[in-house]
């Protein structure tokens, strides 16, 4: 199969000539050995590249192609990073291999075939789920996001192979389009991108499905037919997300709803009438004319139904009409799937044509396992809006878990819930509504109504601590009468949540409403975050938490008998490293989230599990670009599925080093964990984030990147945990160091290194999250963070003065050294860097002691040059923004803005918001006065009388050009680390 050329880069640097000599003496320069232990190369390389921008030596143009080019360069890698980590891609290949493994669940352990009974019950259980959710994490630009994947397998969209032409287009334009997304991306843009990646995961379903059923007419000739395959499910959360958002109406959660129900319902008709139209000429039989037709019909309604939505959501008149008219022909409007199924199974009975007959089945297994949608679909709350919504009923007083209320305020609730009665609302009240909690849960009260009735809805509670919430959230689908679909979904993401967990679930399942809605569900589900997670007490630690979550509700499902439910694990990560995922390839990267240990306790207490993934925004819908990658991805998500249900890949976590020397691993966790929560409560740590904040990146999601609360009070937003998950990783990936996905394993390490070294030859979970933090090695660097915090002190700008032959430059030095000196912000964040090297050096002894400091996957020493470059060349553009904050003049202060804010602004780089308020200050006139005739002569030029088009013409468009360029190198660094965050 095609995939990536190793010579992409080679092929590349033809259209950058000029680029390449530069970035090759700049690499010369930057690699260059020193024996002084003091020297810094990158800071170095940046005070070079600054020296020729002063000298004229490197002009704006090569800059620019400079950037350009390795950001370019830094594209093609993260292609081929992108083929090497999915594996094979070839689809072909993975169908062959797909039905083997199917052929091979036909038959028991001593080959015997299994009866079709047998085999239809494991094929119509759902194994594993893809869950498709957005954040800010649109980076790439969709043209991008294209090639990235065309190039990853060699092949096109539709899995043709590329030609030669084509993959030259494809490289030239890599090299001429922006890259980034300045403008950034709203809620709309993001549900767009997410109806493309959905529905190519639903065309690899389909291939799927056509692979068991062609294994069952091999297999099972005479029953085949009646087999409705499920295995994996999809769901997106991508509008229906509104933890900590209130920019989302529920108008525009209702619109999303209707577009996902009419995009599948013409998916569905279209393939009815594909079958219709390749009937030979015959007449199609009745039941799928009718099929068509009522198909047509729902697509009418739930069309004009969406299009009555108001734009406005507290357009009363609107919502008055909009319920008026939902309110008609209730009997034509589809809200279940049953009467499609209906009339297929009566079209199946008569069909006669082999192959129209599969499509057929085909067909069914996809309207059976999606319903009326696209997916399904995953709300998510906070659960401090849950608190909101029950205060009165139980009369919170007190946080929920405070020790002294906590029984009493269970006990309260679940009288509530001895009482609850359903109530009927209109979208009146939905629009009424002002706490969050309720208006949605009237929502979904709607949607059950009038959009779809059967298709399960998930309730994720975000920051879940305590078992109030999710009979909190019992409580209220009781009350608006939605408990029959939808599961309740605890979220468990903070080291309290992730420590008590099991005791929650422990304490709800002895709660009788609890306990018989998850036995009338049928499923138990539970939620965990590995972003958030990761950045409360690491990136490792929090894998290691989540494992042993998963260990004790085992154990917790065991004690309670509930042997006959499903458990639903759904682990929200990201696609780098700092987001969750293991960097290594697919099949880390799913024992990471779900680990043979973890397997191997809920097969030997006889848990049923359906493992959940994420896929995040433009970092994950990357993968569902090209029909090789996402039938690629489709295939290993298979595999790990398969294992689980042959209960295979658990056998080495019985022997597992790790877990038999439970003193040591559990040492290790806790020195690991304390060091991370240590350096989260540091407030140099927090102020080492907001150096340059987000600055640095462009938009890239319709989610503030700072929480917004709801009730009682705003929280301080100088704590880093007032920072999403998300930005605060990409914060640390533009800073050049990792510390959530390395932080504190040195330390931990330096503990006992020569046990740890025993264990770690004798452990393969050991060995796994050790190559996560050796991939988070390689991309971090001392020398980078060093050079950014460096611009923060100003001794470095008096050694610079000191040096400096410019006059004009020498003053703005000194300036920004002054600045500084005000903040007295440098002294805390050298404290903390040195906490990071302390931990940095640790960690290069035990990786060297174990020789894993060598090149690992796809980061070669290229990859890590090219990195370097990019952070000194925006380090030299950071510090040419910084002497023109030096330049700007002063002025009188507005009641928005004054000087100070402007230039405190600029040390922080944050220049779109002082570039604003300085076009303000220095306005560009469009004078009319030479084209008038004032009856006298002037010799005052125009008479414009503005002065100001110097300071616009010197600073503010330079600053711009500058700031723009840093945040193109910015989306470079992306690129290399693997996801934005």
């Amino acid at each position: 199969m095609p995939s990536p050329r190793a010579d992409l880069a080679q092929d590349l640097a033809q259209f950058f000539p000029d680029a390449e000599q530069l970035r090759s003496a700049l690499k010369k320069e930057l690699t260059e050995e020193s024996s002084n232990p003091l020297h810094n190369p990158v800071d170095s390389m940046a005070l070079s590249i600054s020296d020729r921008i002063d000298s004229g030596s490197l002009e704006d143009c090569d800059l620019e192609n400079l950037v350009q080019y390795l950001v370019a360069r830094a594209f093609l890698f993260r292609a081929k990073r992108l083929s090497a980590y999915v594996g094979e891609t070839d689809i072909e290949k993975n169908q062959v291999a797909l039905c083997e493994r199917l052929r091979a669940l036909a038959h028991s352990p001593d080959g015997t075939r299994l009866t079709f009974e047998a085999f239809q019950d494991v094929l119509e259980q759902e194994w594993m789920g893809l869950v498709i959710t957005a954040h800010p994490t649109f980076c790439m630009t969709e043209i991008a996001s294209q090639d990235m994947a065309d190039l990853a397998v060699g092949r096109d969209k539709q899995g043709d192979p590329l030609s030669e032409a084509a993959r030259g287009e494809i490289l030239e334009r890599t090299g001429l389009i922006p890259h980034g997304t300045p403008d950034g991306i709203d809620l709309q843009g993001e549900l767009s991108q997410s109806y493309v990646a959905v529905e190519e995961i639903n065309r690899s379903l389909a291939t799927l499905y056509e692979c068991a059923i062609d294994v069952a007419i091999d297999l099972y000739p005479d029953d085949w037919k009646h087999l409705s395959p499920r295995l994996i499910t999809v769901a997106s959360w991508v509008g229906f997300d509104l933890d900590g958002r209130r920019d989302i109406g529920w108008n525009t959660t209702y619109r999303a709803r209707l577009e996902s129900t009419i995009r599948q319902l013409t998916h569905y008709k279209e393939i009815v009438a594909g079958i219709c139209k390749d009937m030979s000429g015959e007449a199609p039989a009745l039941p799928l004319i009718d099929l068509e037709e009522r198909l047509g019909l729902a697509i009418k309604i739930a069309k004009a139904d969406q299009e009555a939505i108001p734009q406005d959501a507290d357009d009363m008149d609107g919502v008055a009409a909009l319920g008026r008219r939902l309110a008609t022909n209730q009997t034509e409007r589809l809200t279940a799937p049953a009467s499609l199924l209906r009339r297929l199974d009566a079209a199946i009975q008569v069909e006669q044509s082999h192959d129209l007959l599969r499509r057929l089945v085909v067909l069914r297994a996809q309207i059976a396992n999606l319903g009326l949608g696209m997916a399904h679909t995953h709300f998510r709350l906070n659960a401090s809006q849950l608190f909101n919504a029950l205060s009165q009923e139980v009369a919170l007083d007190t946080a929920p878990d405070d020790r002294g209320n906590r029984r009493t305020y269970l006990r309260a609730l679940s009288k509530r819930l001895d009482q609850v009665t359903p109530v009927q609302t209109n979208f009146g009240n939905v629009a009424s509504e002002k706490m969050s909690a309720r208006r949605l849960f009237m929502l979904l009260s709607q949607i059950k109504k009038h959009v779809d009735a059967k298709t399960p809805i998930r309730f994720l509670i975000a920051e879940c601590e305590t078992a109030f919430a999710v009979l909190a959230a019992l409580y209220l689908a009781r009350l608006f009468d939605v408990d029959d679909i939808v599961d309740i979904s605890p979220l468990f993401e903070t080291s309290t949540a992730l420590e008590h967990g099991h005791a929650i679930i422990d304490e709800l399942l002895s709660n009788p409403h609890y306990r018989a809605y998850v036995e009338k569900r049928g499923r138990l589900c539970i939620q965990t975050g590995y972003s958030d997670a990761g950045r409360y007490v690491g990136q490792v630690a929090a894998s290691l938490a989540v494992e042993r979550l998963k260990i004790k509700l085992a154990n917790v499902l065991a004690r309670q008998g509930m042997g006959d439910i499903q458990l639903v694990l759904f682990d929200t990560h990201g696609e780098s490293i700092g987001r969750g995922a293991h960097p290594n390839n697919f099949e880390d990267r799913l024992n990471h989230v779900s680990s043979p240990a973890s397997r191997l306790q809920f097969d030997e207490e006889n848990v049923r599990v359906k493992q959940e993934v994420s896929f995040q925004g433009g970092d994950g819908y990357v993968y569902f670009r090209n029909r090789a990658l996402s039938f690629g991805v489709l295939s290993r998500l298979f595999e790990h599925g398969h294992k689980t249900a042959s209960r295979e890949g658990t056998e080495g976590a019985r022997n597992d080093q790790f877990y038999l020397d439970t003193d040591y691993s559990l040492e290790f966790f806790i020195n690991l964990t304390r060091y991370n929560q240590e350096l989260f409560e540091n407030p140099n740590y927090a102020t080492l984030l907001s150096v340059y904040g987000t600055n640095l990146l462009y938009p890239t999601g319709s989610r503030k990147s700072k929480r917004q609360h709801e009730g009682r009070g705003v929280g301080d937003h100088g704590h880093p945990s007032q920072i999403r998950a998300i930005p605060n990783n990409g914060i640390l990936q533009q800073m050049g160091f990792l510390s959530n996905s390395v932080g504190g394993i040195g330390n931990a390490i330096a503990k006992d290194a020569d046990h740890f070294a025993e264990v770690y030859g004798r452990s393969e979970t050991c060995q796994r999250f050790m190559r996560l933090a050796r991939y988070a090695y390689r991309l971090s660097s001392l020398d980078v963070i060093s050079g950014y915090l460096e611009t923060m002190s100003p001794m470095f700008w008096l050694r610079r003065a000191r040096v400096e032959g410019s006059a004009d430059r020498r003053t703005q030095m000194q300036r920004i050294a002054r600045l500084l000196s005000d903040t007295q912000r440098y002294a805390g964040l050298d404290r903390v860097f040195r906490d990071l090297a302390y931990d940095m050096i640790n960690l290069k002894a035990g990786l060297d002691a174990l020789d894993l400091s060598e090149p690992v996957g796809a980061l070669d020493d290229e990859c890590l040059i090219d990195r370097d470059l990019l952070h000194a060349v925006r380090l030299a553009m950071v510090q040419e923004i910084l002497l023109l904050t030096a330049r700007t003049p002063r002025f009188s202060s507005d009641p928005e803005i004054t000087m100070d804010d402007v230039v405190n602004s600029l040390l922080h780089i944050d220049v779109l918001p002082a570039v604003d308020a300085l076009d303000r200050a220095f306005p560009l006139s469009e004078s009319k006065v030479g084209a008038l005739d004032f009856g006298e002569p002037a010799t005052y030029g125009d008479g414009s009388g503005s002065g100001y088009a110097p300071i616009h013409s010197n600073i503010i468009t330079p600053m711009m050009e500058w700031y723009d360029r840093c945040r193109r190198a910015g989306v470079g660094i992306t690129y290399l680390s693997g996801a934005v965050g």
